[in-house]
């Protein structure tokens, strides 16, 4: 089994490997109950078969390109191609803007231009900010305000691989609300394109029970498990009882089947 290094590792974040690179995601749910769910702070990772035509809007009207909010947010997620998109998208405050492209999937969101110069105490949106199906459909992502600060970017904790792409989990630490009981466990569904019965499962790859007021850090240092994309990837959780707050990050490192360098050790 291959195994990669750190320097090779360092080198891919650099940019000095051909094909490759690594994705770091992050995500929070902050209420997570006794039934399972994503580890989004919009409590779902939207996968619809077909590709969507989505709307983003806030519940301020001064994230509008004119305001001291947001001006302008960009979207990451998969095109109706199973392609990576990213696209750039004017607000309107309260009102919705459709945007230009269709997504299978959205991964990403963070504001791209603000009307007023940020400090660690007057962030740079207003409001909570929406990504979702157009006429006010299914929740894909948000960006919110917590505890009174604009936090300016999504926390989802899920991630697709496009089509062309192989990836590996690299690392994953997992951080649990105090003195709260919970199960996580970690999900794929490969060949999220196959669109007719029989379907490619979901299915989990990595669970931890019964964990409270803990943080857990795991290393993948093999490849042992290839994801071949298009593939989902994500974190679920649930409790024994009541509410709590949970968090992942975890890194991918994605390989582009056709022009990738060949792995070093």
């Amino acid at each position: 089994m291959q195994v990669m290094s750190p320097e090779w590792l360092l080198e891919v974040a650099r940019g000095n490997v051909k094909g490759a690179k690594i994705i770091h995601k992050f995500g929070a749910n902050r209420s997570v109950g006794t039934t399972w769910a994503t580890v989004c702070t919009s409590g779902t990772y939207q996968v619809p078969t077909t590709p969507q035509t989505l709307e983003i809007v806030s519940d301020s009207a001064d994230d509008s390109v004119s305001g001291i909010g947001a001006r302008s947010v960009e979207v990451y997620g998969i095109d109706a191609n199973w392609d990576e998109i990213e696209e750039v998208v004017e607000m309107n405050g309260t009102t919705p803007v459709t945007l230009a492209n269709q997504f299978r999937r959205v991964y990403r969101m963070h504001v791209y231009e603000s009307g007023s110069y940020s400090n660690l105490f007057s962030g740079s949106h207003v409001g909570n900010i929406t990504v979702q199906g157009v006429g006010g459909g299914s929740l894909y992502a948000d960006i919110v305000v917590e505890n009174g600060f604009p936090l300016g970017a999504s926390e989802i904790g899920c991630f697709t691989i496009p089509r062309g792409y192989t990836g590996f989990i690299i690392g994953s630490r997992i951080v649990m609300e105090a003195t709260k009981i919970c199960d996580v466990g970690v999900f794929i569904r490969q060949h999220a394109d196959i669109l007719t019965p029989p379907y490619s499962p979901l299915f989990i790859i990595d669970i931890i029970h019964d964990v409270s007021n803990l943080q857990v850090n795991k290393e993948y240092r093999g490849f042992s498990r290839p994801l071949v994309g298009p593939c989902d990837t994500g974190f679920l959780a649930n409790t024994v009882s009541g509410s709590a707050k949970v968090s992942v990050q975890y890194d991918i490192l994605i390989l582009d089947n056709n022009t990738r360098d060949k792995i070093g050790s």
